[in-house]
């Protein structure tokens, strides 16, 4: 080879390394702003920064994390063929359908706006492909929504125990997470304080990946992970929650039956340990505040102010039931509402349904039941697999709560099947298995030089 050629195919060389070392830079930045949007989401930095009050950043930061996966994506094949792509690009197909008869009808195009404007979150899809490429960062960015969550929970637990202990201190934290609008204070019955979090669902999704730590780490001191959060979903006193926890966790724990994990004494003990631990937290909140539980019976049988939502639950769902029959199968369109209250609905499948017809439930589902019937193929990684059955079963557990709950639709609600969507289109995005360079914290510039060959 001559000399100018050696040269010519060095820089060319040096070249590519270089725009390898560009993009993952690009993708690394992409990453951060998806933990920055993550973290917005759930205390509003951007609404603390401006006079008024509004909040700018979170869309902004949506527009760009979007912009800056685009150009990657658009020459990517596969992700134009992913079966979750077609679906996500049917499901907007029949929500502008709903619009475009809203307007034709003459409809509540605010209503309109306020029911599509959520579904602006389903771009996280295309957004997580391009930003959590490594295990690295998947698993930062369990990290991060497992702490975000327990710090959430840890705060309600703090609220309910300053309520018992001194009323001063209660006042305080409850303006604290009212300013951040982590949540608001509602006055319970027989003297119980109920508190309903903004991001329960980053709670659910705390308990999960917690014991998704608890069965990889096999170590004790993660069971108060599961314990704190648990607690907390607990001292909501929302039924739905309840009962999508619980759903959540037989499922979780019927799955990792049957799954063919490796079995380990060490596992069955920690499990028997958080048993004994919740029993005895039970025990000592019995003691302690024992009104708890008689507004928590209360709650599950109807007593109490529970009666007053109950009967306008009756009455809100027989009225859905009319206007869906009215057309049932692709909707009303996206400004249909009944004449109760303001015309917004918390219970989301009545609400969807009503809108864009029982065949759009069904879409907007279809992702999820791929999910659920999805085998396992990487048998040999089961800290991977570990993690697909701890989202999953968190995601079960807001679709659950979201019959009578508006958790689905939401930021978070549908961050999370975006994230359950990318964990599980592993085969034809698998997760790189990058090492890191301890001391700059990036891919080695020894690396980039072999992939640019």
């Amino acid at each position: 080879m001559k000399p100018t050629e050696k040269v010519w195919k060095r820089l060319n060389l040096f070249s590519n390394a270089m725009r390898k070392l560009v993009n993952i830079k690009l993708q690394d930045l992409s990453f951060f702003l998806l933990i920055v949007f993550f973290v917005d989401s759930v205390i509003h930095i951007g609404r603390h920064f401006t006079a008024s009050g509004t909040d700018y950043l979170r869309l902004p930061l949506l527009i760009v994390l979007f912009c800056s996966c685009l150009p990657a994506l658009i020459k990517d094949k596969k992700f134009f063929s992913s079966y979750y792509t077609h679906l996500i690009g049917i499901v907007l197909l029949v929500l502008m359908v709903s619009y475009v008869k809203a307007v034709l009808l003459n409809q509540n195009i605010e209503l309109a706006n306020d029911f599509l404007l959520p579904f602006i979150y389903l771009s996280l899809f295309p957004i997580l492909i391009y930003s959590v490429k490594t295990e690295v960062q998947l698993m930062r960015l369990v990290f991060i929504i497992t702490i975000i969550g327990c710090l959430i929970s840890l705060g309600l637990v703090l609220l309910v125990l300053s309520f018992v202990i001194n009323y001063d201190l209660y006042c305080s934290l409850s303006d604290f997470m009212e300013l951040f609008e982590l949540g608001y204070a509602l006055g319970g019955a027989a003297g119980v304080i109920r508190f309903l979090p903004k991001g329960v669902a980053v709670q659910i999704m705390a308990y999960f990946f917690g014991v998704f730590y608890c069965l990889k780490k096999k170590e004790k001191k993660y069971i108060l992970l599961v314990l704190i959060n648990g607690l907390a979903l607990f001292l909501t006193f929302t039924r739905g929650i309840w009962l999508g926890l619980f759903c959540g966790t037989i499922f979780l724990l019927i799955r990792y039956k049957f799954a063919n994990f490796p079995k380990n004494n060490k596992i069955k003990r920690m499990i028997r340990f958080g048993i004994y631990s919740g029993f005895i937290i039970v025990l000592l909140l019995a003691i302690l505040y024992p009104d708890i539980f008689d507004f928590a019976f209360g709650r599950i049988f109807g007593e109490h102010y529970t009666s007053k939502s109950d009967d306008l639950r009756k009455t809100m769902t027989k009225m859905l039931y009319e206007l869906i029959s009215e057309h049932i199968a692709w909707g009303g369109g996206a400004g249909a509402h009944i004449e109760l209250r303001d015309g917004r609905v918390e219970m989301t499948y009545h609400d969807v349904a009503s809108k864009i017809g029982v065949i759009g439930l069904i879409i907007l589902m279809l992702p999820f039941l791929n999910i659920l019937f999805e085998k396992f193929i990487i048998k040999k990684d089961d800290d991977f697999r570990l993690l697909q059955l701890c989202a999953l079963s968190s995601f079960i557990s807001i679709l659950v709560s979201s019959y009578t709950n508006p958790y689905f639709i939401t930021s978070f609600g549908l961050f999370l099947y975006c994230f359950c969507m990318r964990i599980y289109s592993y085969r034809r995005y698998p997760f790189e298995k990058c090492k890191i360079d301890n001391k700059k914290g990036n891919v080695s510039f020894y690396k980039l030089l072999k992939l640019a060959k």
